[in-house]
């Protein structure tokens, strides 16, 4: 690192500090509402930074949310073709995968192709070939409206992609203000994992991992209000956590664990333990079926492959890939495959996860240990908590959050390991950033109790590393 580096670092940390500790302790701004507000600022400022298309398969996203908005403008999803209609303007958006390694020749080439509005001829809308994330529409809808206003304006290409980015970012700063709002306990907490740094650079992007994060924060939120709160559960609260779960699950089904804090609602409140049990039932049916639905074709492929040792090279990366009758029939070597994965990737997941390597860019300072520390002590107990949580459900948040972990390994095991692989590829630890609340809240301590000015200095470090 060069001098010049350093300084850079120096200043840069020292203003962000001084910034953070003026709002905090001079003007008195509650640290839940200065989080969200550099949730905002930050996320603008990587929106500068990383172009459309910077961040990885950020251009297969743009593409499938471009899909989504031709749809909001009622036109078909896709062509006869299986492709995309796209303006004449835009086409083809599969040019974006070219910006994923950063250069300065896509900077200069975006301020030369920068047009506020687009002519009447480049309105025209063309089929050209593009790919198609399987995902909810859900993880989709915020950077779709984006879009599709943008088509509705008449505006540029970058304009409109730029929209459709801060439509996303508006998107979840307005689902994690709700957690922050309605959870009964922990609010400090939820706002600073809701800042972690690799979030805030999804923030900006087409990631449908945005909406997903939001709406598992948010879920997490309302199940702790319903566990803990004094009202008994009626039909909007059913309705509402079936809404919840029919949208969450089929963007990620990391959206399951989060029902599990369901089984530690009082039986009292759903009406008796039968009505719980089936309170339980429906909730996770109705996210099960939002999720064969959105990955229906997905299924019908793998379980054609429950009987083979590998699948064909019919598949994106045109290799032979695990499958799960490999799997089951190879229980030792799929365990030791399985174990061979975290002692080699398991510091990547983590730092992964908070931000401690960015994409395609990786920090030369890793303030990640630092970030950890300060994240570990907010899960100790509130000042303004009134709500001990047990240990046995902490056991289970921490249960649910290993279950996350796990199934996320194999299902990248099936997806895009090569078969022979002694390791599992293709995981991040982003992918496990919408289970983050459970982890936090399973390894809190009740018997350590944080002050006021602690919380105001866990936001100053946050805004700092950032």
């Amino acid at each position: 690192m060069s001098p010049l580096h350093t300084v850079l670092i120096f200043g840069v940390s020292s203003i962000g500090f001084l910034l953070a500790f003026l709002f905090i302790f001079k003007r008195k701004v509650a640290p839940c509402r200065f989080l969200l507000g550099t949730i905002l600022v930050f996320g603008i400022l990587f929106n500068l930074v990383l172009t459309p298309g910077m961040l990885p398969d950020e251009y297969a996203h743009i593409e499938t949310a471009y899909r989504y908005s031709t749809l909001l403008l009622f036109k078909p999803y896709a062509t006869e073709t299986g492709g995309i209609l796209e303006r004449r303007a835009d086409a083809p958006l599969e040019r974006f995968s070219e910006f994923l390694v950063p250069q300065r020749k896509h900077y200069s080439q975006v301020l030369d192709e920068f047009h506020w509005f687009a002519a009447q001829e480049e309105t025209e809308l063309v089929d050209v070939p593009g790919r198609n994330v399987d995902a909810g529409i859900a993880a989709y809808l915020p950077a779709a409206v984006g879009l599709a206003l943008g088509r509705i304006l008449h505006l540029g290409t970058y304009p409109m992609l730029y929209l459709a980015r801060l439509c996303n970012l508006l998107c979840y700063l307005l689902l994690l203000g709700l957690a922050l709002r309605i959870t009964p306990l922990k609010k400090t907490l939820f706002a600073l994992l809701g800042s972690v740094p690799m979030i805030l650079q999804m923030a900006c992007s087409f990631a449908y991992d945005m909406p997903t994060i939001g709406l598992c924060f948010l879920m997490t939120a309302y199940l702790l209000r319903l566990i803990y709160g004094n009202e008994s559960l009626g039909w909007k609260h059913w309705l509402t956590l079936c809404v919840f779960s029919f949208f969450t699950v089929p963007c990620k089904l990391v959206g399951l664990s989060v029902l599990v804090l369901l089984f530690f609602l009082p039986s009292e409140k759903a009406g008796g333990r039968g009505k719980k049990a089936l309170l339980i039932f429906t909730v996770v049916f109705c996210g099960l079926i939002g999720f064969v639905l959105s990955y229906l074709s997905t299924f019908t492929k793998y379980l054609s492959g429950m009987e083979t040792m590998a699948s064909d090279a019919d598949n994106p990366l045109g290799v032979e890939l695990y499958t799960l009758g490999w799997v089951f029939s190879h229980p030792k070597d799929s365990l030791q495959i399985f174990l061979h994965t975290i002692r080699h990737f398991f510091n990547f997941y983590w730092e992964n996860m908070l931000g401690g390597r960015l994409s395609v860019f990786e920090p030369t300072v890793n303030w990640c240990l630092f970030l950890l520390i300060v994240l570990v002590l907010a899960a100790m107990k509130d000042p303004d908590d009134q709500i001990q949580l047990s240990i046995k459900c902490r056991f289970w948040c921490f249960a649910s959050f290993a279950a996350v972990f796990c199934s996320t390994l194999f299902s990248m095991l099936f997806m895009y390991t090569p078969f022979g692989s002694e390791v599992i590829l293709g995981v991040q630890g982003r992918y496990f950033l919408p289970a983050l609340p459970l982890l936090f809240l399973a390894i809190g301590s009740e018997n350590i109790r944080l002050t006021q000015k602690s919380k105001q200095w866990f936001a100053v470090a946050s805004a700092t590393v950032n």
